[in-house]
């Protein structure tokens, strides 16, 4: 039987992160030949930023049956590789028009589009990106010169009334049009769809300065180690999972897994489940998820 979820109606959002090959593309791409090999029909949109999924269905490869390159017209691959935001917000239209129910957009690695949004805004309004960051630090940096000497001359950081612009030369107004034009994206690519969405993203530690203690604590089964990118990534899914490899091969940590604690008891330890070679669309897509084969 196809390789499928039980309720249409529901799509996933599934996060997977992790440091560079912890077997994140590996995951997805093990759901997509299942559903390949079962004749699901789903399809499975995806923005390769890093341009990984040529490698990955090379020849000789264990997917080499989904390279769109080789197998056009029987993968149930469309891969799209953007160069800049214009390409993030064409795919964005393409594939908000083509996915249906059952089928699956991919983002791998979904943290970089924030950035590409604020290249974009910051080329598109100042022009020349570099001289004006350039200029900006050199304010930050004269303002901050200014109130050490106000102090070391017995006064007050606060008596100087600096104009200098805020984090990478730009001001409130800014970020608020940026965030804007992220939100519309995301919302493209995200909830004007019923396709299941997969983030894959790279990892970063978190620390107490930057993320405060909860964070921290929330992320000490994985060493520390949390999604890089926006907070965002970590709340639309229903599930989190940190992806690494061990002696034994690939492994994933539930850090958020909604509803599913008695499926991860049964099936892992301690909130870590090691893969078998059958791989993450079997051992947790089909005993974690629920997802099925008949």
């Amino acid at each position: 039987m196809p390789f499928h979820y039980p309720d249409p109606t529901a799509p996933e959002i599934t996060a997977l992160y992790g440091s560079k090959g912890a077997g994140k593309t590996t995951a997805w791409l093990e759901m997509a030949k299942l559903s390949y090999q079962t004749g699901s029909g789903a399809k499975f949109y995806v923005l390769d930023t890093d341009g990984a999924v040529p490698a990955m269905t090379s020849e000789g490869s264990r997917f080499e049956m989904l390279s769109p390159a080789r197998h056009p017209t029987s993968t149930n691959l469309v891969v799209r590789q953007p160069f800049g935001w214009r390409d993030y917000a064409a795919y964005a239209n393409e594939f908000n028009a083509a996915a249906r129910q059952g089928d699956f957009i991919v983002i791998d690695r979904a943290e970089l589009a924030y950035d590409e949004a604020k290249s974009h805004y910051m080329t598109t309004v100042f022009g020349d990106v570099d001289e004006y960051i350039m200029q900006a630090a050199l304010e930050v940096r004269e303002a901050r010169q200014a109130k050490d000497a106000a102090v070391a001359a017995g006064g007050k950081r606060s008596d100087v009334k600096g104009s200098a612009k805020g984090f990478g030369g730009l001001e409130p107004d800014d970020w608020t049009w940026i965030k804007k034009l992220y939100g519309n994206w995301r919302n493209l690519m995200v909830y004007n769809t019923p396709a299941h969405k997969i983030f894959v993203m790279g990892s970063k530690t978190a620390s107490e300065r930057f993320d405060g203690a909860a964070v921290v604590a929330e992320y000490s089964r994985t060493g520390g180690a949390k999604p890089a990118g926006q907070d965002h990534l970590t709340y639309d899914p229903r599930a989190v999972l940190f992806c690494e490899e061990n002696s034994k091969g690939y492994g994933i940590y539930r850090v958020k897994d909604r509803e599913r604690h008695n499926q991860w008891a049964e099936h892992a330890q301690n909130g870590f489940l090691q893969l078998s070679p059958a791989g993450f669309a079997m051992d947790y897509c089909v005993k974690i998820a629920g997802w099925r084969l008949a």
